[in-house]
């Protein structure tokens, strides 16, 4: 169960007359204060007949308006193609807004995104980390961008917290031309988190929380804007829950900090994103597997029974982050963006070395497993506006680069217990003592992309065609030693094709051929070949479907394959 409270979003009334106190409430208002007044006196006829009540909402500069009811957009952000509206994109895409995050009591985008059908999260709340799978392929830690540009959300959790979030853009299938390749290479879909930014109307909302059994919490979203025009604009956010949560006897402790700048002038628009997110998790819910040959399902315990007392999980996740555009003239504009991200993460960690049976026994291992991240992520690109004779373009030239280091120390039990998912047993003891993590990997994946829309009869055909040359260069290291122990480099295009055809203003149909890349596997020491590194792994898509714009409401439906080729010993 969970029960949040907020104060409400500021409103401004039209009235004929003012009385002092409405005076004041018109005060309190334009200073951004949500005002309520209680038990004011009867209203005089000429009150009764008030002009209908007006509310005052700003939008971001740039995105997409809200769909009817608000809780979604009519477009969303896709990446090198740009903002485009749904109706004119030949993928399946949608967009969430910040409305439809307050509205649900979101606390991380896992909670925005299992509203889609196509989504699905493989963890529980409380869990070790939020795993999201889209069209039956998970998206592995740190493969969501943010504003952008990937390798700046947790690598450890997955876990991006809805304070920070104005929009959450999902596109289902590859997106390695739209995007570039992940770091993980998450074929399935893409994910984009789009930071809160302040509004034209001056804001100011402060909420608190219970979410049972007893964890409490508060938050706080300021945002203003200033100067000439309104042209530069601050936001910021904060938000802290602690206590038990899900899991008896757990703890969950969280701990958020945003905040945002930009500009916006007639040519040039500009922002800074800096945010800090903490978690301190007693007794997390790590996945457990079954026997494989496995016939009968054990009874299913109490949801909130702790299978793993003792564990504990420490992160800390810090990012900067700009982007700024300029229009060179009416049909040129340069961008560009650039972000960096450090986070460290402490675990006491269990693993089975037997998975469960059908009476819920089990063998678990205690470890430490401790880790660190570093990670720069940029890109640049020139999007151009023309026309050649009857048909329109928009092409686009872009470039990305990301550069990652992750380290880790793993020291694992001597021992291990017996324990049953009714009745756990105490985790083992870990022994040794802890070090730091120590260098494990030093990735680079860089990547060139071209892409042209063009629009024929008016606007009711839509053609994209594109390619992303992409190299990926990885480096391993021994955490003991420091010795290199393998290296890995190479490289591969990967195409796009996308057609819309609007029959209607209200219908599309739309198809496409994509690709997806993730980075090739090594052969293990156990093999023939041990050590031979593979060419990176080209997934395909292809996918045809109708949307449908009822005015309150929209449809798409569609029929897709998406294959991937896989390794075996």
């Amino acid at each position: 169960m969970t029960r949040s409270f907020r104060a409400p979003a500021s409103r401004l009334t039209s009235q004929p007359t003012l009385r002092p106190i409405a005076a004041l409430a018109r005060q309190l208002v334009h200073a951004g204060l949500a005002f309520a007044a209680v038990g004011a006196t009867a209203q005089t006829a000429q009150s009764a007949a008030a002009l209908p009540e007006v509310t005052v909402s700003g939008e971001a500069e740039g995105l997409p308006r809200p769909y009817a009811g608000g809780q979604m957009a009519r477009g969303s952000s896709l990446g090198i193609l740009g903002t485009t509206d749904t109706m004119s994109s030949p993928f399946s895409s949608t967009s969430y807004t910040s409305e439809l995050i307050q509205d649900e009591q979101a606390r991380t985008i896992g909670d925005v995104l299992v509203n889609d059908p196509s989504v699905r999260l493989n963890t529980a709340a409380g869990g070790f980390s939020e795993d999201i799978q889209v069209r039956g392929f998970n998206i592995t830690n740190g493969d969501i961008g943010l504003n952008g540009l990937y390798g700046l959300t947790s690598s450890t959790s997955n876990r991006v917290p809805a304070e920070i979030v104005e929009r959450v853009d999902l596109l289902k299938g590859p997106g390695t031309l739209i995007n570039g390749i992940p770091p993980g290479g998450s074929i399935g879909g893409s994910i984009n988190v789009l930071t809160k930014h302040a509004g034209d109307a001056p804001l100011t909302q402060l909420g608190v929380g219970f979410v049972s059994d007893s964890q409490f919490g508060g938050r706080v979203d300021i945002g203003r804007r200033f100067g000439e025009d309104n042209a530069w604009g601050i936001r910021v956010n904060g938000a802290y829950r602690d206590g038990e949560a899900s899991i008896d006897n757990g703890n969950h402790k969280t701990g958020v900090g945003a905040v945002a700048l930009d500009y916006r002038g007639s040519r040039l628009r500009w922002s800074l994103d800096a945010y800090t997110q903490q978690e301190d998790i007693d007794d997390f819910r790590p996945q457990i597997g079954f026997q494989p040959s496995l016939t009968a399902l054990p009874a299913a315990p109490d949801s909130r029974s702790n299978w793993f007392p003792g564990t504990t999980l420490k992160m800390e996740d810090n990012v900067v982050a700009s982007r700024i555009e300029y229009d060179v003239t009416d049909q040129i504009t340069a961008y560009a963006g650039i972000g960096y991200r450090d986070g460290t993460a402490e675990q006491m960690f269990p693993t089975t070395t037997t998975s469960m049976n059908s009476a819920g026994n089990f063998t678990v291992r205690n470890s430490y497993y401790d880790s660190y991240s570093k990670t720069t992520s940029a890109d640049v690109g020139v999007r151009a506006r023309f026309a050649t004779g009857s048909v329109g373009h928009t092409l686009v030239v872009s470039a990305a680069n990301l550069d990652q280091e992750l380290g880790n120390a793993y020291i694992p039990s001597s021992g291990t217990a017996a324990s049953n998912i009714y009745n756990p047993a105490a985790l083992p003891v870990v022994t040794g003592a802890r070090i730091d993590p120590r260098k494990a990997s030093e990735a680079q994946n860089y990547s060139i992309a071209i892409a042209d829309t063009l629009s024929f009869a008016n606007d009711r055909v839509l053609l994209t065609l594109g390619l992303r040359d992409q190299t990926v260069d990885l480096t391993n290291f021994n955490t003991t030693t420091g010795a290199q122990t393998s290296s890995y480099k190479e490289s591969a295009t990967s195409p796009l094709a996308g057609i819309v055809f609007k029959a209607t203003d209200k219908v599309s149909l739309y198809g496409n051929y994509t690709e997806g890349l993730t980075r090739g596997q090594a052969a293990p020491a156990t093999a023939a070949n041990a050590g031979e590194v593979f060419a990176p792994y080209k997934s395909e898509q292809y996918e045809a479907g109708v949307k449908v714009d009822w005015g309150s409401f929209m449809t798409t439906a569609s029929v897709f394959q998406i294959s991937r080729p896989n390794s075996m010993t």
